[in-house]
């Protein structure tokens, strides 16, 4: 009976060990894992997804463009050339994704968020409402 006891404790203080290092384990990798948001929204963040995603949700490019590339801060220079590509294009996704390519590339708060709020601001309320449920 006593050496049924030594093994008992024995195995007890093993699977202890055991537990305690899992723990510790799940522990260190969800601190490491980063910040995770209950829902982030679309992660894919480029030109032509974000076109894609306005175009999908009902953003008026014809009455709306220009608006929204000010609200961007575009330079005007680039405005000009998203004038002429308009003339041509009149689907306006490739002008639009040359404004939010530089926006993209020249601004540190570019994100999903901060252009669902600018299209929230260019009057488009529903369709903002619409961006932030995708």
């Amino acid at each position: 009976l006593e050496l049924c006891m030594y093994y008992v404790k024995a195995l007890l203080s093993h699977t202890s060990v055991l537990l305690f290092t899992l723990t510790v384990c799940i522990f260190l990798q969800l601190i490491l894992s980063g910040d995770v948001e209950k829902n982030p929204g679309p992660v894919d963040f480029t030109p032509s997804k974000a076109v894609a995603v306005l175009r999908e949700c009902g953003f008026n490019f014809k009455s709306k463009w220009s608006l929204l590339t000010s609200i961007l801060n575009v330079p005007v220079e680039l405005k000009g050339k998203i004038r002429a590509i308009i003339k041509e294009d009149e689907t306006y996704d490739y002008a639009i994704e040359l404004a939010l390519d530089w926006w993209i590339k020249n601004t540190s708060e570019a994100s999903w968020k901060e252009l669902i709020s600018s299209v929230d601001r260019c009057g488009e309320k529903d369709t903002a409402d619409t961006m932030k449920k995708k």
